[in-house]
């Protein structure tokens, strides 16, 4: 929780942040429901729900929806990176005051000057109204215009209230807990990441990596053995011509390596032996194996044969 304090953001993403980050565990992770984080925070679900996609945008969190009966968070502050984008609710919000605006201003900016004082003279108007002129008619007429001025207040401030929570989400009584295997799994994937962040010679945009790692292991069980096989991959990798020169100017950014799976590629050709001496033919004087055979020689007798040619009895003895 304290890194989360820090980080600067709106409000409403704050508290719904902090409240998570009370609720997580020493891996990141939490998995509360919305009307629980609602709950909390004193804020309603729709805005939780702006909240935590503003977050997901920004990086301070990760969701992963692929149980279909709760949505497990990875908090991640170290990645935040605050986000440009508004929140739907407060486009909506603006959208809505922007349109509610014009009605309301109309009848004050149509008549100008007339209009404020047709507003005054209605207040004295039941003082006036026996005096019977068609002055005073024309001013009832001013009068009974207000009423409908006022009528645009009221759905104004609809959004703000249950006109528009129904549709967002379909409610959910179910309250499941993750299991421990779920959330063993969750600190596996996570040590792993940082794990791999510190063998990759280029640290560069740490986020789309962050987001690259948890692709990699959508489809895949928690296995350390494909780790150890990325962290051998770029051990020899980093070694390469292509990785060294330019001061690793070629080498790709963590996301692309990752997303293109380069741990499954496959070495170069190790360099040749060295030569472990003449072969038994060879000493014979033969430049093939096959001229020694039809020579008759072969590996029990080739230190009868010099040049290709078979000692004299008296020599070889």
């Amino acid at each position: 929780m304290e890194c989360c304090w820090p980080l600067r953001m709106p409000p409403t993403a704050k508290a719904v942040l902090i409240s998570m980050a009370d609720q997580a565990n020493d891996a990141g992770l939490c998995w509360p429901s919305i009307d629980t984080i609602s709950e909390r925070t004193c804020v309603s679900r729709r805005a939780v729900i702006d909240a935590l996609k503003w977050l997901e945008s920004s990086h301070a969190l990760s969701a992963d929806r692929s149980n279909g009966r709760h949505t497990k968070y990875m908090l991640t502050p170290d990645l935040f990176s605050p986000s440009s984008e508004k929140s739907p609710r407060t486009m909506k919000r603006l959208t809505s005051a922007d349109a509610a605006l014009p009605p309301v201003q109309m009848p004050h900016r149509s008549n100008t000057e007339t209009s404020a004082d047709a507003a005054q003279v209605g207040v004295q108007m039941p003082h006036g109204l026996n005096e019977g002129t068609s002055a005073d008619a024309a001013l009832t007429g001013a009068d009974a215009a207000p009423p409908p001025v006022q009528m645009p207040h009221k759905p104004v401030r609809q959004p703000h209230t249950n006109h528009q929570e129904p549709s967002v989400e379909p409610s959910r009584t179910t309250n499941a807990r993750a299991s421990d295997s779920e959330i063993d799994a969750g600190a596996f994937v996570l040590a792993g990441f940082l794990e791999f962040w510190k063998a990759y010679p280029r640290k560069v945009s740490r986020p789309a990596a962050h987001k690259a790692w948890f692709k990699v292991w959508k489809t895949r069980e928690p296995d350390r053995a494909v780790i150890d096989l990325m962290l051998d991959a770029i051990a020899w990798q980093r070694k390469t011509e292509d990785w060294r020169k330019e001061g690793g100017r070629f080498i790709p950014h963590p996301a692309t390596w990752l997303n293109n799976e380069r741990w499954n590629d496959e070495p170069p050709a190790t360099a040749k032996k060295p030569a472990e001496g003449p072969s038994w033919f060879e000493l014979a004087g033969f430049t093939h194996i096959a001229e020694a055979q039809n020579a008759h020689c072969h590996v029990l007798n080739f230190h009868q044969f010099r040049d290709g040619k078979r000692l004299p009895a008296e020599v070889s003895a």
